[in-house]
């Protein structure tokens, strides 16, 4: 077991001593705190047992961490041998002995269903306890005898971990402060590389809370009434904390006018100004504490107006101003402002007076008649908030106050020289976040980066934000904020899970670590933006983002395409509009030099195509869409491409080329010019944006097929075959007959199975015996797994089976089915099956995986977890001759083929040439990378399909082939690329149909041209 040493904050949970019987013997209990509620006094004892004044010796109380560590395999042995020698096999008395102590339960009523319960729970440190208790103090020589055949000295050793290092170990959230202390405190650092806490300072331990009311139980009331703060005191000894009473959470429109002379609590008057500029008043009854006298200075300020005026994202705040007349107040800022500070000589605020008078009387009040008020930010918010509100002070040694912050709403003891009147509930944080936590967010407090060198996306996002706020005449913490509160957290969450090859749970997780993310992490399914729950500088997001980048393990760039893709452009761009008083097309035209967001401002411009209507047309034909580059296509990667000329993005020119041709109407198509250029600038932004992407399933396809796939994967599977498929007694009887001198199988040539029959220039060599394939047993490899292997293995297979030059046949099953298909001469002795699920519950592979264990035992299992997993684990444990591999967690869907053994082993089983297959792809990913923008066919085909499906209004796509046993499987693949992107937007409203050549051609070629106007055609 693992304790720690009792400190002002173990008070709740479980505390180790020993306990004295009456024969003499010790034995060691534990007692928690639910067992001494009923009786006050006990309950006081038990609280502060090991602390100064308390029972008990001062720092030597054990304190339970419910942390056990436990060696499995001998204890199972030990508790066998118990149950048959002492016990004689009931177990029922051997449970009772290691059963854990019941804490005395209560009766809780469930609100919702108005039933009664009882709750039952005991601790797992008793049961370790009762169990050490019972042999230790066994007169039983059996008991005895148990313990020394097994080597056994003691059952159970505690070691504690004293307070210097019990952070490591032991971080418990038991109250609703706990929570804030470690999220939001300086108390604890994050360390990034292990995502563990520290301590920031050695040797100090955590401060006493002492909240008397109940309302500091709940974790949005703490966080809300302290803010993010220091716990340093002033002196740096901060040791405990006192708060009484319940504080004042003030509505929309409200502000807390303080006596700076004495004690207050919750008091409360409130004037205000409504949003039509009508002054309005609201008054609550004063809790005026005992023994305590209203000032002059407060009975004055009782008389003021003090408001919250809500305008568009911000409010303002007047603190001790006079107002006359109908008062209106435009607050650009996006923050709370105090108006005294315009006449501190503030440079960051900027106050327009439309009309009517605003000055400053003698007394230090404002005065404000009739005025109409534009408040600007014109820099940053920490340059303005340049000192706290309130300081602590020491009394009767506690501290009324976090380190000069005094928490929200709280109890506290004033200082000389602070302002007669200020406000309380905007004095939670540090004074970079004083004036701002009241309007409903929080400063945010994202796990720092790990150190690294100052990454693009750490400059370029503050440069461009803050570029375009002040071209705006905004302040830039506006933009980064609104950026936030126009994520769409279903598409945000997705799109993250799915760049780094994530399981969405685990992806929602790390994302809550991160406050300024905390409105997307509430309702992830959320297909609507939610409004943000805190104010980021562009700094604090540009570090959040690549902070991301880091934890999820993709690049920067493709972490803020992710960000900028998951925006909802109306939400951004009209926000941007109405806050700014501009019109979206302004703010889209603005956008258009901003690479970071260009792309959700022509989006915008796409979803609202209608106003970018000029009323003078263009007629496209199809070299003003396409580039012709993008056409001439390198057929033979492995022909004569060194020796012919090359086009500037590496395509043959030569002989060895594919000529792609691309057709449109004779007439072409004619389209508004507007809406063409619109078209066009929206394309380019997403070639631009598709550029800048990494992608983890391209670029190193080489470099994972020779320096992962055949050292690990390959040589695992000659193994396998090695042992399962040679038939070695054969082999040895005829080696005299053999006309080479082999004295064994051969090893594998590195690029395919040294399989029978494979000519040598393609798989290497082959085993050179006469009669091979006497001596080779696999005659099947079937394969199952659904997503990408059915996308691609079909096509693969039917390759394989029509020109292949192995006698291995590969099977592809889809569905249990399938299983019908397999031949009658498949047996165990011949057949391999590999099987592919990531996630490891494809309900399919899972149920043929079922269906065949017993008719074909020697299997390879590739999935990382789930039923399919435990499944090759349990054949393995009943010694069945099955690998049980992992697949990279990065790389999603039909993206696997390039860089898992989605393909390649099953390929290489084959005895297909798997090496080629993969410089091949390697080849066609360079030719189709996104880097060369239009001069990529699949820039290209995108841009054509858009255009057609955009400007030319069609919805119905038509796909034609003529072989069935091969481009079958071709057509669905490139079907299912077009329509997986067109279904995920419901303005595109597009349908596919597959027709074959000779079978179906009234449907293809006549429906085609019949249905011109709304068809687009690929054959």
């Amino acid at each position: 077991m693992v304790s720690t040493t009792k400190t002002g904050i173990d008070f709740k949970g479980g505390q180790i001593g020993i306990e004295f019987l009456a024969d003499g013997k010790t034995r060691v209990r534990m007692l928690e705190e639910g067992s001494t509620k009923e009786d006050k006094k006990q309950l006081a004892i038990f609280h502060k047992m090991g602390l100064p004044g308390g029972k008990g010796q001062v720092g030597e109380q054990y304190f339970n961490t419910n942390i056990v560590l436990i060696n499995y395999s001998l204890i199972a042995l030990l508790l066998q041998d118990l149950l048959r020698e002492v016990f004689q096999g009931d177990i029922e008395k051997l449970q009772k002995i290691f059963a854990p102590d019941v804490i005395r339960p209560g009766i809780k009523k469930n609100k919702k269903d108005g039933k009664d319960y009882i709750q039952l729970e005991g601790p797992i440190g008793t049961a370790l306890l009762n169990l050490h208790n019972y042999v230790a103090t066994s007169d039983d020589p059996k008991v005895k005898e148990i313990l020394e055949r097994h080597n056994v000295e003691k059952m159970l050793r505690i070691i504690n971990v004293d307070t210097q290092n019990r952070t490591r170990f032991f971080t418990p959230i038991k109250f609703a402060t706990d929570h804030w202390l470690q999220a939001y405190s300086d108390y604890y650092s994050l360390d990034t590389n292990t995502w563990m806490l520290n301590d920031t300072a050695t040797g100090v331990t955590p401060p006493i809370f002492e909240l008397q009311d109940p309302y500091y139980n709940d974790v949005t009331n703490v966080y809300e009434a302290f803010g993010k703060a220091s716990v340093s005191g002033d002196d740096g000894s901060l040791t405990s904390l006192t708060i009484v009473g319940k504080p004042i959470v003030p509505s929309d429109f409200s502000g807390l006018p303080v006596n700076a002379d004495a004690l207050f609590k919750d008091l409360l008057v409130r004037k205000f100004i409504d949003e039509n500029g009508e002054i309005q008043e609201a008054f609550t009854s004063l809790r005026i504490p005992s023994k305590m006298e209203l000032s002059p200075v407060f009975l004055a300020a009782r008389d003021e107006i003090f408001a919250i005026v809500q305008k568009s994202l911000g409010r303002v705040f007047l603190a001790n101003a006079v107002l006359r007349g109908a008062i209106r107040i435009n607050n650009r800022s996006g923050d709370f402002i105090d108006l005294n500070a315009v006449y501190r000589g503030n440079e960051r605020i900027v106050v327009s007076v439309e009309k009517g008078e605003f000055t400053r009387l003698d007394d230090g009040r404002l005065y404000l008649n009739g005025a109409h008020l534009t408040i600007q930010t014109v820099s940053s918010k920490e340059q303005s908030l340049i000192s706290p509100i309130v300081h602590a002070t020491k009394t009767d040694n506690k501290v009324a106050g976090l380190g000069g912050r005094l928490p929200k709403y709280a109890l506290g003891v004033l200082p000389q020289g602070v302002p007669a009147t200020f406000i309380i509930s905007t004095a939670a944080s540090p004074a970079s976040s004083a004036l701002m936590t009241q309007r409903g967010f929080s400063r945010s407090a994202s796990p720092a980066p790990v150190a690294r060198k100052v990454s693009q996306i750490s400059k370029g996002i503050p440069s461009q934000l803050s570029s375009f706020a002040g071209q705006l005449q905004l302040a830039p913490e506006i933009l980064a904020t609104h950026l936030l509160s126009s994520l769409i957290p279903f598409q945000l969450v997705v799109d993250i899970a799915e760049a780094g090859g994530r399981v969405t749970a685990d992806v929602v997780s790390e994302l809550k670590q991160y406050p300024m993310l905390d409105h997307i992490t509430v309702d992830i399914k959320a297909n609507k933006p939610v409004q943000a729950s805190v104010v980021a500088t562009p700094e604090e997001l540009a570090r959040m983002i690549v902070s991301l980048a880091l934890q999820q393990k993709v690049s920067e760039e493709r972490m803020l395409s992710i960000f900028t893709a998951s925006l909802s452009p109306a939400e951004f761009i009209e926000g941007i509009a109405k806050i700014a008083t501009r019109t979206p097309e302004e703010i889209t035209a603005a956008l258009a030099k901003y690479p970071a967001l260009r792309l959700a401002a022509t989006t915008y411009r796409i979803e609202h195509l209608d106003k970018e209507t000029t009323g003078k047309t263009i007629t496209l034909k199809a070299e003003d869409v396409i580039s012709p580059e993008a056409l001439t296509y390198s057929l033979f990667p492995h022909g004569n491409v060194s020796q012919a000329g090359t086009s500037a993005h590496g395509v043959s020119s030569m002989k060895d080329a594919a000529h792609i041709e691309i057709t449109f109407p004779k007439e072409g198509l004619t389209v508004d010019q507007g809406q063409w250029q619109a078209v066009k600038e929206h394309f380019e932004a997403v070639a631009e944006d598709a550029a800048n992407k990494e992608h983890n399933h391209r670029g190193n396809v080489l470099e994972y097929f020779n320096n992962v796939f055949m050292p690990q994967e390959a040589a695992a599977y000659q193994a396998l075959i090695k042992k399962e498929f040679i038939d070695k007694e054969k082999i040895a009887a005829g080696k005299k007959r053999l006309d080479d001198k082999l004295t064994d199988v051969p090893p594998f040539s590195g690029i395919t199975p040294a399989y029978p029959n494979l000519p040598e220039e393609n798989s290497g060599p082959a085993l050179r015996v006469k009669n091979a394939n006497a001596f080779f047993r696999l005659k099947y490899i079937i394969s199952s797994g659904i997503g990408a292997n059915e996308m691609f293995s079909h096509l693969l297979a039917g390759l394989h089976q029509a020109f292949g030059t192995s006698e291995v046949k590969w099977i592809v099953l889809d569905a249990p089915a399938d299983l019908r298909t397999l031949p009658s001469d498949a047996t165990d002795d011949n057949t391999l099956v590999i099987e592919f699920s990531r996630s490891g519950t494809t309900e399919e592979t899972i149920k043929i995986a079922e269906l065949t264990r017993n008719r074909f035992t020697k299997r390879i299992v590739y999935a990382n977890k789930g039923p399919l997993k435990e499944l090759g684990l349990q054949l393995q444990k009943e010694g069945k001759p099955v690998l049980v591999r992992d697949l990279e967690s990065r790389i999603g869907g039909r993206l696997m083929r390039r860089l898992t053994p989605m393909t390649y082993g099953p390929m290489y089983l084959a005895g297909m040439d798997t090496k080629t297959y993969a410089a091949d792809t390697a080849h066609y990913d360079s030719l189709l990378d996104f880097k060369h923008k239009e001069k990529s066919l699949a820039v290209a085909l995108a841009r054509f399909f858009f255009v057609w499906v955009v400007l030319g209004k069609r919805s119905n796509l038509s796909a034609m082939y003529n072989q069935r046993q091969l481009l079958k499987h071709s057509v669905t693949e490139l079907r299912q690329f077009i329509m997986e992107g067109a279904n995920k937007k419901t303005q595109y409203p597009l349908i596919a149909n597959i027709s074959e050549f000779p079978r179906d051609p009234h449907v293809a070629m006549e429906g085609v041209f019949g249905q011109a106007p709304t068809q687009i055609a690929f054959a």
